[in-house]
């Protein structure tokens, strides 16, 4: 989002979503293939073997017992820069959010900029303690559980897919059919999350009898749009 705000036209920002899926897919094939190379020089151990509580200390072994002292310290310094540039932008996109969609709409009409700007440094600092003591929960989740653990990236992917359905559903709505209005979007869109609660092994479906439906967390996103576009079609159909 930030490079297609930067740019100058609609082709520009069409290029820069193009490339940017271009660069995320050669990324993604990249950790596929540190991966596998870590496979083929620890002969194919498990985590257990290794001595490791999970799959996400393997590269950390390796990191800090096989590289030397200043190439290691490289990588750790680039990944803490990946974090810190990924935190701050979301950081910056859930305050600007939060005061221009919700706080100055609903209380803040009348404000100079000056006092807009004093909101949005408390709110960001707001949604920085909110993302801290979310990321200690799963971490303290993650010291917690027993048997394998689940993989970082993994578990973050699947908690992204859980929302991309309904956003995906959405758009796919608005674009498939333009008697869409925006209460059938928004049914759909609370339909698929609330169905998903269902199809996601967790407190809810634990709770139901019998052996329930487990989705594979790449299915997360298909099955959520499914539901969307489903619900919003049949939301407009039965309103017309």
């Amino acid at each position: 989002m930030q490079r297609r705000h930067s740019t100058r036209s609609l082709r520009s920002a069409q290029k820069a979503l193009i490339g940017s899926g271009l660069v995320v897919f050669l990324q993604f094939a990249m950790f596929l293939w540190i991966g596998l190379l870590l496979f083929v020089f620890y002969s194919g151990a498990s985590p257990a073997q290794l001595g490791l509580a999970s799959a996400d200390e393997v590269f950390g072994k390796f990191i800090v017992e096989q590289l030397p002292a200043g190439l290691s310290g490289l990588i750790f310094a680039a990944i803490l820069a990946a974090a810190m540039s990924t935190l701050s932008s979301s950081i910056n996109s859930l305050a600007s959010a939060t005061t221009l969609d919700i706080y100055k709409p609903l209380w803040g009409k009348h404000n100079s900029p000056e006092k807009d700007l004093r909101i949005s440094r408390w709110i960001t600092v707001l949604w920085g303690l909110i993302l801290t003591g979310s990321a200690c929960f799963f971490a303290l989740l993650q010291l917690q559980a027993r048997g394998d653990r689940p993989v970082v990236v993994e578990l973050g992917l699947a908690i992204a897919s859980y929302t991309y359905g309904g956003l995906l559903g959405a758009f796919s709505l608005g674009i498939l059919s333009k008697s869409i209005r925006r209460k059938d979007a928004i049914a759909g869109f609370f339909a698929g999350l609330i169905s998903m609660l269902f199809l996601v092994k967790g407190p809810i479906q634990n709770l139901l009898p019998g052996e329930g439906l487990t989705l594979a967390w790449p299915l997360y996103t298909v099955a959520g749009s499914l539901i969307v576009i489903a619900v919003g079609y049949t939301s407009n159909i039965l309103q017309k």
